[in-house]
């Protein structure tokens, strides 16, 4: 049976970032390919894909020297803090944010995919070293991407669960949230999509925890959510398991103001 595009991206976030350096090599080479075929100058701000071959290649190579011989477990060097790995990650982050741009420029659509998914993966691999993600904007792009495509409940669980480990490992100042002006904001827009990922995946479980979490880190934000989700279930016909927690947290919430 063939693998939809969905669940083989979620087999990618879940395979360790350094098992993913072929298929990242070779978007690579297809990229520095469709800029030579086309002759596309680069913006001012953004690498032409020579460079950011160069500088992957040699991020790789600092990552695997940093595992060794444990690149599939969360081992590292002695003398790599998680500082470090904050830093290398966020240095990788950007610049796979390069190469998504470059893939969308030459509407490479499979490509484009699995940089959102190699994004994700990299993510996952600074959490699970108790590293910070330090920026999350590209991620949180990514995961709205994937969760677009998703329809099959067991890979949206996933996909709720990747969300949260991203928020538990986004930097205490990320997470402070102390300037609200900006509706778009990647903290807020990350929590509510977590919220919206769980509801869809029809598990009153993963529910609960994401709604618990949506009231502590944007309590001015959940009532309106459970409004917005209740009006949902009646318009999409959700089950009734899924309607009864949403409705719940509606007569909870509404109507009040958390702090």
């Amino acid at each position: 049976m063939n693998r939809s595009r969905s669940d083989t991206c979620m087999i990618e976030i879940d395979r360790d970032f350094l098992s993913l350096t072929d298929r990242l090599r070779a978007i690579l080479c297809t990229v520095a390919d469709e800029h030579g075929r086309r002759a596309v100058s680069p913006s001012e701000r953004q690498p032409a894909p020579k460079l950011l071959q160069q500088a992957l290649d040699q991020l790789l190579a600092v990552l695997e020297r940093a595992c060794g011989d444990s690149a599939a477990t969360s081992a590292l060097r002695p003398d790599l803090r998680p500082d470090d790995v904050s830093r290398l990650g966020d240095y990788g982050l950007s610049l796979l944010d390069d190469l998504y741009t470059w893939t969308a420029t030459f509407n490479l659509v499979e490509e484009q995919q699995d940089v959102q998914a190699v994004t994700v993966s990299l993510a996952l691999w600074v959490a699970r070293r108790s590293g910070q993600i330090l920026t999350l904007e590209p991620l949180v792009n990514a995961l709205a991407a994937i969760a677009n495509r998703v329809r099959e409940p067991a890979v949206l669980r996933r996909l709720c669960a990747v969300m949260g480990t991203v928020l538990d490992a986004a930097h205490p100042r990320i997470q402070q949230d102390l300037d609200k002006s900006n509706p778009g904001r990647p903290w807020r827009v990350l929590n509510l999509n977590r919220a919206i990922v769980a509801t869809r995946s029809h598990d009153a479980k993963l529910m609960i925890v994401a709604f618990d979490r949506l009231i502590r880190d944007l309590p001015e934000e959940a009532p309106a959510f459970f409004r917005e989700g209740m009006r949902q279930m009646q318009e999409l016909n959700y089950p009734p398991h899924v309607r009864d927690v949403v409705q719940q947290y509606l007569r909870q919430w509404s109507g009040r103001r958390l702090h």
